[in-house]
């Protein structure tokens, strides 16, 4: 893929697969503060929750499996898409997504994502038949809310 932070958000979208603009999308969602995209971080173990979520509810066509992983000085094993992952990365490569690597008071690390300003542009310019789904997966049925995600 041939693509580059300077490659006009027309070609950008055209050239992104559906999961890498469903993906890019999701972590925009969570990413908005009073109207504004951007503005926070999503948590790493977070985002693969949602991501894995997504998969069970047949809106992202990736595989998963079980994968172990510290969380809060402890070994658990949970459910990862790797080919989630690749997309991630793929997404942070073309300058899309920023990663920013946390760490607590008790020396724990932990990944958190957001939206570059190239990806804030190219977050607005996804279209109708990508944006539904994903809305559908992370918002209430009964109140339209945005869902919560505490890990």
């Amino acid at each position: 893929m041939e693509l580059s932070p300077n490659t006009p958000v027309p070609e950008m979208i055209a050239k992104l697969t559906t999961e890498q603009k469903r993906l890019l999308y999701l972590i925009g969602l969570y990413t908005e503060v009073d109207g504004r995209i951007g503005q926070q971080w999503l948590k790493d173990l977070s985002l693969k929750g949602l991501m894995v979520k997504g998969v069970r509810d047949k809106v992202l066509d990736w595989d998963y499996s079980p994968a172990s992983v510290m969380y809060m000085g402890t070994r658990k094993i949970i459910n990862i898409t790797q080919e989630g992952q690749s997309d991630l990365n793929t997404l942070r490569i073309i300058g899309l997504i920023a990663r920013l690597r946390l760490g607590t008071a008790r020396h724990f690390y932990f990944n958190a994502y957001g939206l570059t300003p190239e990806g804030i542009n190219v977050f607005a310019a996804i279209q109708k038949e990508d944006r539904e789904p994903i809305d559908k997966l992370v918002h209430c049925n009964q109140c339209g809310k945005l869902v919560e995600v505490i890990p």
